[in-house]
């Protein structure tokens, strides 16, 4: 039977250093029942044979509390947690430079569990300072063990387990009485991590705190200016400050966009091999394309994420451990404020020019909800790279390389007016939220500047390899079902008729008089027009002849509407599907055979497929709407909640179809062709 353990403390104190060089590998994450908090927990055996099961809670200040992740690490503590026990054992960390901060914390939870060990952290930094604790008489006076640790280094971490060995196994009881689960209650009017010091009753503990500091913390030498203020000098100036943060950013987006290309185009090449495999050795039709098509483009559709959240994560786990992120934030912060977020909001919206979906996942760094929910629903609206296939070849097509003002390239203004009305659009609905959504409990934002560290790398890993591990097991598996999904729209139903016809006609040709290359290019022409036929016969094809009339008046045919509906798997394959419906085949948006049959295409009346107003209706549609799976899986996953995620879809889709109107229907009037 296993001790239950929670490890507690302020944010930035070093707990989930800690919790990584307790638990190795043996971690799992999930989320509180109900909430978006996210739960990490792991198990360690110690060596004494006892085996612990560890969890981390959210970072809080005090117990005077109303934010959602500091309310579940009360809640935790006093045992009123759904399919959780009230734990054995409470860890309290506390920074050992911040000893009046952090004994707030320990001496409130004193009072609601008889089993507390105080963990003082980064002792090296205190001995930095020329500053020392009385630690034999610090523990006498709070009646309670006190390891000094350097969780970075591994220093202390054995006699924490020794002590946590110590501490008896406690019956399973019920939670802390209600009386006592009062005891720290704010007032209405007060919430946050800056209530706490007017809350009742704090005055008198701090009253005690700094007789109990004055009795056990000493100076011994008095040091000059850290480094932490040297850099802060250079980090924070009104004129360097932003410049670092510019160039800090602008490699996270250089990144985000280049670094992670060739690890995608590895896998997707891999994939490929594989599908060139199950071709060569299995001979039945639907098998083959379930297995390729379905398959292992249903795992490609998630593993071609894995780049681009590693090197996010990396950077953003640098970051936040480093120090710097915080200073970004304030930087950035009175900004953010004129749209009713904080700073911490920018670098996931920065993300997700990339992709969404690490951009989405990136939000845990902000600790209000009611903000990082704002930034999840913004995030669609920045303009990610799997839309720029759609906007080259629809811009190649049909908006003239002239000059405007006579410096600026029409292309490439109308690719910077896609990119500016996505932000725009993001920031204006940000301020409809701010309206719309509750303010209650909102708390007052508190923003920390904890001290420049080397973050170690451990560290790093654990925290990037766990937002993987999160990723593949929940968003992923819903990334995947809905690709067999579209899959199965695509090819079924299999016209019998329709593939007994072209394969009639292959076998003629390769039994034709003409030399080898010409029967290859007909044999691949019959297989691309079979394609085409097939799809626009499918259950796909006929959702995008239904859908027809509704999306006429924003000058689409039902092959764009075959191609809509496909590019929900991921908004590139637009691109591919309208090669197929073209007779074609798979094409890229540098095709030129593509782009002279779009520019060519006419509809059954014989006017015109695609017109300049047609082009930048769609470039609009897709600016706007949410085709994308993965992205409305990770706002599920991250919200906790189904209702985001339509909403979501619901209100971008109409959204974007009403501005495609507007658009299409506004240059018809202006006159433009």
């Amino acid at each position: 039977m296993y001790k239950s353990v929670v490890l507690a403390g302020n944010p930035n104190v070093g707990k989930s250093t800690l919790f990584n060089q307790l638990t190795g590998s043996r971690q799992k994450i999930a989320n509180y029942p109900g909430v978006t908090v996210e739960k990490l927990q792991g198990r360690f055996t110690t060596p004494m044979g006892q085996d612990i099961l560890l969890t981390d809670l959210p970072g809080t200040y005090s117990l005077n509390t109303k934010s959602e992740d500091e309310v579940i690490a009360v809640k935790y503590i006093q045992g009123h947690i759904k399919e959780a026990s009230r734990p054995d054992v409470v860890v309290v960390m506390v920074e050992a430079t911040k000893l009046r901060r952090g004994l707030l914390l320990v001496t409130q939870i004193q009072k609601i569990h008889p089993q507390t060990i105080l963990v003082l952290n980064m002792m090296d930094e205190l001995k930095a300072t020329g500053t020392e604790i009385d630690l034999l008489k610090l523990s006498q006076k709070l009646k309670i063990p006190v390891i000094p640790l350097c969780a970075k280094k591994g220093e202390g971490i054995k006699e924490l387990i020794s002590e946590i060995e110590n501490k008896k196994k406690l019956p399973r009881q019920e939670p802390i009485s209600k009386n006592k689960a009062e005891l720290f209650s704010v007032p209405e009017d007060c919430h946050g991590p800056q209530a706490w010091p007017w809350a009742e009753g704090v005055e008198e503990e701090f009253k005690v705190i700094d007789t109990l500091i004055k009795e056990t913390v000493k100076k011994t030498v008095q040091r000059s200016i850290r480094k932490s203020d040297y850099l802060d000098k250079i980090f924070l100036h009104p004129f360097l400050g932003p410049l670092v943060f510019f160039a800090v950013m602008l490699l996270l987006f250089q990144a985000l966009f280049t670094w992670s290309v060739p690890l995608m185009d590895f896998i997707e090449e891999g994939l490929g091999v594989l599908s060139g495999i199950v071709l060569s050795h299995i001979e039945t039709p639907w098998l083959v394309s379930f297995i390729s098509d379905g398959i292992i483009a249903g795992v490609g559709a998630v593993l071609v994420f894995v780049p681009l959240i590693l090197i996010a994560f990396l950077f953003i786990g640098f970051l936040e451990m480093s120090g710097y992120l915080a200073r970004g934030a304030f930087l950035i912060d009175r900004f953010m404020r004129l749209f009713g977020l904080e700073g911490r909001s920018f670098i996931p919206l920065i993300s997700s020019f990339a992709c969404a979906v690490p951009g989405i996942m990136s939000t845990r760094t902000i600790a209000n909800e009611r903000q990082r929910l704002i930034t999840i629903l913004m995030a669609p609206f920045m303009t990610c790279s799997a839309r720029l296939p759609i906007y080259t070849l629809l811009i190649a097509c049909f908006v003239p390389a002239t000059s405007v003002f006579g410096f600026l390239n029409l292309q490439a203004l109308t690719l910077f007016a896609l990119f500016i009305s996505g932000i725009l659009a993001g920031l204006f609905m940000a301020l409809i939220m701010n309206r719309i959504l509750p303010k209650k409990g909102e708390s007052v934002f508190f923003l920390e500047l904890p001290r420049y560290r080397l973050p170690p790398l451990r560290a790093v890993y654990h925290y990037v390899l766990i937002r993987l591990k999160v990723f593949l097991k929940t968003a992923g598996t819903i990334i995947f079902i809905f690709s067999m999904i579209l899959w199965g729209l695509a090819y079924f139903p299999r016209s019998t008729d329709t593939v007994k016809k072209y394969e009639e006609k292959r076998t003629l040709v390769s039994q034709s008089v003409l030399v080898a290359s010409e029967k290859q290019l007909e044999i691949k022409r019959l297989e691309q027009l079979e394609s085409s036929e097939l799809l626009q016969n499918s259950f796909m094809g006929k959702m995008g002849k239904f859908i027809e009339p509704v999306i006429t008046p924003l000058g689409f045919d039902w092959k764009i509407g075959i191609g809509v509906i496909s590019s929900f798997a991921a908004r590139e394959v637009f691109v591919s599907t309208m090669g197929i419906v073209y007779n074609l085949g798979p094409s890229d948006e540098e095709s030129e055979t593509l782009r002279r049959k779009l520019q060519t295409a006419v509809k059954e009346d014989g006017s015109p497929a695609y017109t300049l107003r047609t082009a930048l209706a769609l470039m609009v549609f897709f600016a706007f709407a949410a085709q994308c799976m993965s992205t409305l899986a990770i706002i599920g996953r991250e919200t906790n909640s189904r209702k985001w995620p339509v909403f979501v879809f619901c209100y971008m889709t109409v959204f974007a179809y009403l501005l495609s109107l507007f658009v299409y229907q506004g240059l018809g009037f202006l006159g433009v062709g």
